[in-house]
């Protein structure tokens, strides 16, 4: 049967993407293996002692699955489930009594990063092995990476009209609605460390070791289209844009010889290092300051811990000196760290105890040499005082905990301003096992003096506070987050002001066996600049869940969002959109003893007074497959998304989702003609039969000549049937769909033969204990030929990987008066009963 690498091949060569992209079409082969493990194996070799864990996801061609990939991007929408991960995740383990050794290797390829809320990167590569001998302590270990770092969308920047554009693997750029964006363009290390083993000295342990540690970090400086559209394509469009610097390339060299007990440290540290860094501090126009430096150093480091202050409590104490000489020069920088830790027992009684954990720290830096140099010698360093104290009451049934903490920090040359302040203090409180009781705040400051008059000033503050409240039965929680981006006298943008705020406020109550579920978001963004700029976002959520547990479950979910851009501009006003969203869910897993029973008859050919209830239970695991079962080869081809038929006895699943164009909706007063998308879906299973009908529809604004024109997108419907007849483990399974698609700015179907009717098929199948034998039919209308097209098939499929057929035979007719010829494929999975485009 035809591929689903083939189908697509086949539409773009009609549709000529491959001129208009760039490509050479003879690059590509029309198969494509997809290799995939999932392995837990232990207590392995002749001396069980070695182990072994793997994952894996990966195709034989990556550009051609940058071929399906592309090909299915317009599905991806805010939240969206769709993902694209090749990935390999592997690690062998010996462990014994007389050493440990440890290998992994991981791997990552997201070929749409940024798809769904999981996805934090979207290139990673990884190795690491440790080594420990056991006997003396002896260690080596080794970690390097490169990959990215994607970050998750706060509410406030969530944007379902916003656009990502990324290159993939073909090297083509693509734009999707993103969940996740990118916080480093990479963020590289490779770290190594042997420890020469532990060895007695009196009372003492004397441990050298040596390391290396480098680090290659770029910040991603992506624009938000919208904030670009609107405020221009400077650093206010950026989602990274409170970051001062851009660049971070360091490497140091170092030899330690460590001298330590249980409470005392004394180390002597030498080696060297190399560093780079880019920082935009006070730009804000894409250029960068560049600092360079190279130093040989060293370091003292003495310590003592667990001195006693009578019966009253312990202090300890431990101070690092530093000197770090440059390269080229008479420059030296010194550093002196000392911390202070103390704990006081305020009060000790049979069913109370009062304990107070202070902590204290100062750092110092010291230049001498050409003062020319002082900046960029110390420009990632700062001087500071910081301290945090915990007060703990210990009650038999009660612990109350009270932290208050400080940082002020300066920048350790020129005028020494300051640079940074922040203020943390929160209490909490532990009544029983279930009931907790935890407030928080921070007010977190920065500041800069990398402006025209070389003032010191408060550029990004943040302030956060929340309060959590938790019981058997009770749970609230209300969060708030304050956020204010100023830029006054800076020299490369006019004077601005961003002001974010963000608050969410959540309550829950638990019944006996089910949990309702409230909750308020909000976020606003508003920013405005001296030359007449500005932005005005709000995005509003709320939210209601209810969740009944049991053999029989219901999830009950409703959710209505709204996001606001302003409406003097029409960029603005064509944006807004209201969001309404509801599904429902209902699962029933009591099969009845007289229905496991019959099940059995039918599985072991027994009658009812033979079968054990070792039998009866091997038909429920049978029929309660978990979905990871169904899940482990799902790449490129269509899967069985509507029906897991096999954990419940009874299923029903419904959801609609409306995205309501708000200018729209004010012209027509129309709500059905105002929605930029309206989808919904309706599953209903019962006894291994189920019926599925989804339905999706898109319109949009589009520009021609300088003004807006509403019109519509796409419609399609699909009605899906499938049934499973016999015996559970080798019975008869049918599925059969239609698909019905319409593309409104299509002009040409009429012409092309192109009828609502997109696609129908029906494959019938007979598992056979590990396998399964089917046949299919399909006819469905190809752009290629113009005209609809019928195939029909035979596939062979084992039931490990249920949506993997090992290979098919079968013939096709492309339709009109063309001849049919025959058709197969071997390990290359046919896009069965489903329209691949």
């Amino acid at each position: 049967m035809v591929g689903n690498l083939t189908d697509v091949m086949e539409k773009f060569d009609n549709n000529n993407v491959y001129s208009s992209l760039g490509l050479n079409r003879f690059k590509f082969d029309k198969n494509i293996g997809f290799y995939n493990l999932d392995a837990n194996l232990f207590n392995l070799g002749e001396t069980k002692d070695l182990s072994f864990t793997g994952k894996m996801s990966l195709v034989s061609d990556k550009k051609a699955y940058g071929l399906l990939v592309y090909d299915k991007i317009d599905d991806i929408s805010y939240g969206s489930t769709i993902d694209h991960d090749l990935y390999t995740n592997l690690s062998l383990t010996k462990d014994n009594n007389k050493f440990r050794l440890n290998a992994r290797y991981d791997y990552l390829y997201d070929m749409d990063p940024g798809s769904t809320s999981s996805d934090l990167m979207s290139r990673n590569e990884r190795i690491g092995a440790n080594f420990l001998l056991k006997e003396n302590g002896l260690s080596i270990s080794y970690d390097k990476r490169r990959g990215d770092d994607y970050r998750n969308f706060n509410f406030l920047e969530e944007d379902i009209n916003t656009s990502a554009r990324k290159r993939n693997v073909l090297g083509i750029d693509f734009s999707y609605t993103p969940t996740t964006v990118a916080k480093y363009e990479f963020n590289n290390f490779e770290n190594i460390k042997a420890s020469l083993g532990n060895y007695k000295v009196g009372n003492y342990t004397f441990t050298p070791s040596v390391s290396y540690n480098f680090l290659d970090r770029k910040l991603d400086t992506a624009k938000d289209t919208y904030r670009a559209t609107v405020l221009g394509s400077n650093r206010l469009a950026e989602f990274n844009r409170f970051e001062n610097i851009v660049y971070n390339n360091s490497l140091e060299r170092r030899a330690d010889l460590n001298l330590s007990n249980d409470n005392e440290t004394y180390r002597i540290g030498f080696g060297k290092t190399t560093s780079e860094i880019w920082s935009r501090e006070g730009l804000f126009d894409g250029t960068y300051r560049k600092y360079e430096n190279k130093s040989k150093f060293y370091e003292i480091q003495l310590g003592r811990q667990n001195l006693p202050l009578g019966n009253i409590g312990t202090f300890g104490i431990d101070g690092t000196f530093r000197q770090d000489e440059f390269d080229g020069s008479s420059d030296k920088t010194n550093l002196i760290n000392l911390k202070l830790n103390n704990d006081l027992y305020l009060y000790k009684a049979e069913n109370l105890k009062v304990t107070n954990k202070f902590k204290a720290e100062i750092q110092k830096y010291n230049f001498s040499g050409n003062k020319n140099n002082e900046e960029g010698r110390l420009i990632t360093k700062s001087d500071y005082i910081k301290f945090d104290n915990s007060l703990i009451f210990d009650g038999k049934s009660t612990v109350t905990t009270y932290n208050i903490g400080y940082k002020s920090s300066k920048n350790p040359y020129g005028k020494k301003n300051k640079s940074a302040e922040q203020f943390t203090t929160g209490l909490g409180i532990k009544f029983d096992e279930n009931t907790n009781l935890s407030l928080k705040y921070t007010d977190d400051k920065r500041f800069t003096s990398k402006i025209n008059s070389g003032k010191n000033v408060n550029d990004l503050s943040m302030k956060q506070y929340s309060i959590n409240f938790e019981t058997k039965k009770y749970d609230l929680g209300f969060a708030n987050t304050d956020i204010d981006f100023v830029g006054d006298d800076f020299s490369t943008i006019t004077d601005f002001r961003e002001d974010i705020n963000e608050h969410r406020i959540r309550a829950g109550y638990k019944f006996d066996n089910s949990k309702i579920s409230l909750s308020y978001a909000e976020g606003k963004d508003k920013l405005k600049v001296d030359d007449g700029r500005y932005l005005d976002r709000k995005n509003r959520m709320y939210s209601v869940a209810y969740n009944i547990y049991g053999d029989v479950e219901q999830d009950f979910i409703g959710a209505f969002k709204t996001y606001r851009y302003g409406n003097t501009r029409i960029a603005d006003d064509i944006r807004n959109t209201d969001v309404y969203s509801f599904s429902y869910a209902y699962r029933d897993k009591r099969f009845e003893q007289e229905e496991l029973m019959k099940y059995a008859t039918l599985e072991y050919e027994k009658p009812k007074d033979q079968i054990t209830n070792d039998e009866i239970e091997q038909i429920r695991a049978i029929l309660d497959r978990k979905s990871s079962f169904y899940n482990q080869f799902e790449l490129a081809r269509i899967q069985d998304e509507t029906f897991r038929i096999g954990n419940y006895k009874k299923t029903l699943s419904a959801y609609v989702n409306l995205e309501k164009n708000n200018k729209r909706y004010s012209q027509t007063g129309n709500l059905k003609d105002s929605l930029s998308k309206f989808s919904g879906g309706l599953t209903v299973s019962y006894n291994r039969l189920g019926i599925g009908y989804t339905f999706t529809q898109k319109a949009s604004w589009k520009n021609s000549g300088g003004s807006y024109k509403w019109s519509k997108d796409t419609k399609e419907h699909e009605l899906s049937v499938y049934a499973k007849i016999g015996k559970p483990s080798q019975g008869w399974k049918i599925k059969t769909y239609a698909m019905f698609y319409d593309n409104k700015n299509d002009s040409t179907s009429s012409r092309n033969r192109k009828r609502s009717l997109d696609s129908i098929g029906v494959e019938i199948g007979k598992e056979m204990g590990y396998y399964e034998w089917a046949v299919s039919y399909e006819n469905r209308y190809k752009t290629s030929s113009k005209d609809y097209e019928w195939r029909v098939g035979v596939h062979f499929t084992l039931l490990t990987f249920p949506n993997n057929s090992l290979f098919g035979i079968g013939a096709k007719n492309r339709g009109g008066t063309a001849s049919t010829k025959p058709d197969g494929y071997l390990l290359d999975r046919p896009s069965q009963l489903k329209n691949s485009y």
